[in-house]
């Protein structure tokens, strides 16, 4: 056990000494000295990080009621983490179902319109004002396996949908 405790006191040594160490440079690295009033003391202000303002969430639906999201930089140059629950319906299984779609992006937004598209998965958008959006949606050709309660008790598919959306944000 006085083993064991050594090496804990050493350890918080180690880090007392560490955030000595950073405090000291942080406080010599600051801007000139403020002269307090009335004294001759003076006052070091260390340096303050910049904070990084994260992006803003924008959620809504599709016109099929079901949730989409995505996010728009701080200063609304660019959309990321586009998401949205997308029905279909399989006819060749008659199965109706839904499919989450995404896209990590980033992309572009200009003059207050955005989008993305490839040969699966297409969506754009317009941010109709500061707390509004709208927009449009496609699927074609997504492969799905659809699992049945009796044989074949899977059946493969290929989906396409499209519908409309809409968006605000807090």
């Amino acid at each position: 056990m006085p083993r064991f405790r050594r090496v804990i006191a050493m350890l918080c040594l180690v880090i007392a000494a560490t955030l000595f160490g950073a405090v000291s440079h942080a406080v010599r690295s600051g801007p000139a000295g403020v002269t307090a009033q009335g004294e001759g003391a003076r006052v070091l202000v260390p340096h303050v990080a910049r904070l990084h303002t994260p992006p803003v969430l924008w959620t809504g639906t599709t016109d099929a009621g079901k949730p989409m999201m995505f996010h728009v930089s701080a200063d609304g140059s660019e959309w990321s983490d586009y998401q949205i629950t997308i029905k279909y319906f399989a006819p060749g299984c008659n199965f109706r179902g839904v499919l989450d779609m995404s896209n990590a992006g980033p992309g572009a937004i200009s003059d207050g319109q955005f989008g993305y598209d490839d040969t699966m998965f297409a969506f754009s958008g317009v941010l109709d004002s500061g707390t509004t959006a709208h927009g449009t949606y496609s699927i074609q050709g997504i492969p799905v396996a659809i699992s049945l309660p009796s044989p074949p008790y899977v059946c493969y598919a290929s989906v396409s949908a499209s519908g409309t959306s809409t968006a605000s944000r807090p």
